[in-house]
């Protein structure tokens, strides 16, 4: 199966694409980062649609976030502004680029415990 990873330089993604290409999947990789088949910023509809097409993938898994390295939870919002669109827009992207493809979407729950003050 052609299997197409966004966010395949990103934590999870950089571990998945050597274990799906064991199991024999041809995979495409996109990201925003140079260095992969496809570089595309997810959140321009033009470009990744074209780029997608491009790929032609029997499948897609979207593993794309901008998620902070130091997470701040009296600014978690505002951190959070960038994955969030990833997720409403990126996705509708991703699902216009590749309408017939299946389409696996991680996603992920924060919880804090609160802390004196907040």
């Amino acid at each position: 199966m052609r299997v197409l990873v966004a966010g395949a330089t990103g934590v999870i993604g950089r571990r998945l694409v050597p274990l799906l290409r064991a199991v024999g999947h041809d995979v495409v990789r996109l990201s925003r980062s140079p260095g992969t088949e496809i570089t595309a910023d997810a959140l321009d509809r033009e470009s990744t649609v074209r780029a997608v097409r491009r790929a032609a993938p029997d499948a897609v898994i979207h593993l794309l976030t901008a998620i902070p390295k130091v997470i701040d939870p009296r600014r978690v919002g505002r951190q959070f502004e960038l994955t969030n669109r990833l997720r409403a827009e990126g996705t509708a992207n991703l699902i216009a680029a590749a309408p017939r493809a299946r389409l696996i979407a991680q996603g992920l729950a924060y919880a804090y415990d609160p802390a004196p003050g907040l």
